[in-house]
């Protein structure tokens, strides 16, 4: 399971909340209808799906039919607090490249937070 290198994007993390909250793999259209509330094409999750599966996010499951043809259905290749693990060491590791105590200390008291 790779890990993403970087960043997501708003609209990835969107994607990941979705596909998080969800008890079985999604294809692009049952993900845009799950943002319909946020007016989310089936193109754009396509797009978007894209750019997660190289930053190996998700991954590729199973096909499943909608409609009369089948599409393919992706789940999440990390968790939720894997990511958020990665977002905060990303995020430490920026504000005190220089100060390795002081990023350890934080991610000490995130690690006792997120077990929480």
């Amino acid at each position: 399971m790779r890990k993403p290198d970087k960043g997501l994007t708003p609209m990835e993390q969107e994607v990941m909340k979705v596909l998080w909250e969800s008890q079985h793999e999604l294809t692009n259209s049952e993900i845009a209808e799950s943002m319909k509330d946020q007016k989310v094409s089936v193109a754009s999750v396509a797009q978007t799906m894209k750019r997660l599966l190289e930053k190996g996010a998700v991954c590729v499951g199973d096909h499943g039919l909608v409609s009369n043809v089948y599409a393919r259905t992706f789940h999440p290749c990390i968790t939720r607090k894997e990511f958020v693990r990665q977002e905060l060491i990303r995020l430490c590791d920026t504000a005190y490249r220089d100060q390795i105590v002081g990023m350890q200390e934080i991610l000490d008291i995130l690690e006792k937070q997120i077990k929480a």
